[in-house]
């Protein structure tokens, strides 16, 4: 839908909703966000806790997808990495430099798909800030 195609009270809710993911941007709490919204915006407290239960959600939602491109680019490079190291197009095992690039890839296909995975199951998310200061 377009900005233009959208009412005042539509334009209004985006507005505020632009204006607390800033804020969260800027590394305020949700205490202050909240208070900030009642207070500043004229939010009713229940609102404004939808309001940022659902930034949360869509934080989290915004992680998982990482997560899976994460995890899905570590597989690649890991396979790539195995398909130099042992030979599988040449017929030779990698020796010296290349040996030791395989081992470099590996680490970071595997640092990549770790980080993947933890952010699919939610261990590393987006938001885990945001849990320290709640």
């Amino acid at each position: 839908m377009a900005e233009q195609d959208r009412n005042p009270m539509e334009q209004a809710a985006l507005a505020l909703y632009y204006h607390a993911a800033q804020m969260i941007k800027e590394g305020k709490t949700r205490e202050q966000i909240e208070r900030h919204l009642i207070h500043d915006k004229g939010v009713s407290p229940k609102t404004a806790k939808i309001m940022l239960d659902k930034l949360n959600e869509s934080r989290v939602n915004v992680a998982r997808q990482l997560g899976w491109r994460n995890a899905a680019t570590g597989v690649f490079i890991i396979a790539a990495a195995l398909i130099i190291l042992f030979g599988v197009f040449s017929g030779e095992r990698a020796t010296g430099l290349l040996l030791a690039i395989c081992i470099l890839l590996l680490l970071g296909g595997g640092f990549l798909g770790i980080r993947g995975g933890m952010q699919i199951a939610g261990f590393y998310r987006a938001d885990a800030q945001d849990k320290v200061k709640r």
